[in-house]
């Protein structure tokens, strides 16, 4: 089976808020042995210089050696405080074009994915202009109502409200709303395999994008450290924990995701090789050379 994560922080002891050009290569490589073709190096909240300086080097790697950088997916810093999770609030800002620019820098090509709070983005501005620039926005660590307007969610049901019997949450409407995909963490511990299994049900499958969510603890040699929003993190039984006990991350590869839902008969292993590499490649728009490219990777690497 062949994987395409678009939301992993790292794994293999490399963290790619903090790893130089040697440590993506190396995360790259070690992904591609486990079946992972294809990733986005998503960058959690930090300071507008950090993020810059790992979006160069980024830009500046080009054949990994391994799987296929496919662009940056930016989960920080345009989130909702009072969801904001194991990110840092003081970092946060709102998602407006000119914050984004002096984000991106000159690295706006590089960005594949922008997840932000939509009910902050003032009449979705910066969310037309990242569509109008070929970039994906995701709503996530949000209280919004709707989805409408935004292309996906991220790490659907976290960081997200409630879903509700009599009140409208972004939660629900982006499950029956068609056109909008919706990633999600299966590992049992970010989402209950009882509350997968409504989600599979209610969600059109073609829109579904299984995704790790995975920290630099994945697949780490034994007594690997790893830090989020320059907070230590924790596996725990109940999952990645930072200092406050707050959930944060996997310590699981997307592959890893896949053979649990397999064995535990939640999906049929048909229904997740669509999940983890038609939908990601059919929602990010990927051209055929980039797909040839990864098949190649993935048949040389039976």
């Amino acid at each position: 089976m062949k994987f395409i994560d678009i939301h992993t922080h790292g794994g293999f002891g490399v963290d790619f808020a903090v790893c130089d050009a040697g440590g993506l290569k190396e995360f790259a490589k070690k992904a591609l042995e486990q079946g992972i073709v294809g990733f986005c190096p998503t960058l959690a909240t930090d300071s507008f210089e950090n993020i810059r300086h790992q979006l160069s080097i980024i830009a500046q790697v080009g054949d990994t050696g391994g799987a296929k950088t496919l662009g940056v997916h930016l989960e920080g810093i345009f989130l909702n405080p009072e969801k904001s999770g194991a990110h840092d609030k003081s970092q946060l800002a709102l998602p407006t074009i000119e914050n984004f620019k002096r984000l991106a820098g000159d690295f706006v090509s590089v960005v594949k994915i922008v997840t932000l709070a939509p009910e902050l983005d003032k009449n979705l501005e910066l969310t037309r202009f990242l569509q109008s620039n070929g970039i994906k926005v995701h709503a996530g660590h949000t209280l919004a109502k709707t989805a409408e307007g935004i292309d996906g969610t991220t790490h659907h049901f976290n960081a997200m409200p409630k879903m509700s019997h009599n009140e409208d949450t972004i939660t629900l409407d982006a499950l029956l709303r068609e056109g909008v995909y919706t990633e999600i963490i299966s590992d049992g511990v970010h989402v209950d395999d009882e509350m997968s299994n409504l989600f599979f049900r209610l969600k059109n499958p073609d829109e579904v994008i299984l995704v790790s969510d995975s920290l630099a603890l994945a697949h780490a040699p034994e007594g690997a450290g790893a830090t989020l929003c320059g907070k230590k993190i924790f596996a725990t039984p109940q999952g990645a924990r930072n200092e406050d006990g707050t959930l944060a991350g996997s310590t699981y590869l997307l592959s890893d995701i896949a053979q649990r839902l397999v064995i535990k008969g939640i999906l049929p292993q048909e229904t997740i090789q669509k999940m983890v590499w038609d939908n990601p490649i059919r929602h990010l728009g990927l051209d055929s050379e980039v797909v040839e490219s990864m098949i190649k990777l993935g048949k040389n690497n039976e």
